[in-house]
């Protein structure tokens, strides 16, 4: 016991650690499931970043609705525009998004068909009744 008061106690400085506030459209899909309350918190951090998010799961999954989630949380305002690809036949689908250069196969338009880049969806089958 010679040396019970030889250091002086010290009070170590704590540190708050702020946990990442998820936005509201994120937090309304987990409803206290901790598996998509780890989603959410890593949507949430992506949401604001300049790259492209790909989301891939099961039917059902809930793709469609994270994706939502994601747009709304989004600082850039511009519609949200859902693509079920799987409804888009595979030879198809890179022409549909990306559009294509005159001539490019058989059938293309002479002027060539430019990828959409105002957020406005376009009908994969024009002519086609709804």
């Amino acid at each position: 016991m010679i040396f019970a008061h030889a250091i002086e106690p010290q009070q170590v400085p704590v540190r708050k650690v702020t946990m990442p506030t998820v936005p509201k459209p994120l937090r309304d899909l987990y409803c206290d499931d901790p598996m998509m309350e780890s989603v959410a918190e890593k949507a949430s951090r992506l949401a604001d970043s300049p790259i492209s998010l790909m989301i891939c799961g099961e039917t059902g999954s809930g793709k469609e609705y994270l994706a939502r989630a994601i747009h709304q949380t989004r600082r850039g305002k511009g519609p949200f525009v859902a693509i079920n690809c799987a409804a888009i036949p595979e030879n198809l689908i890179e022409s549909e998004l990306f559009g294509y250069s005159p001539g490019a196969f058989t059938g293309a338009q002479s002027k060539g068909k430019k990828a959409d880049r105002k957020g406005q969806r376009r009908d994969p089958f024009p002519g086609r009744d709804r």
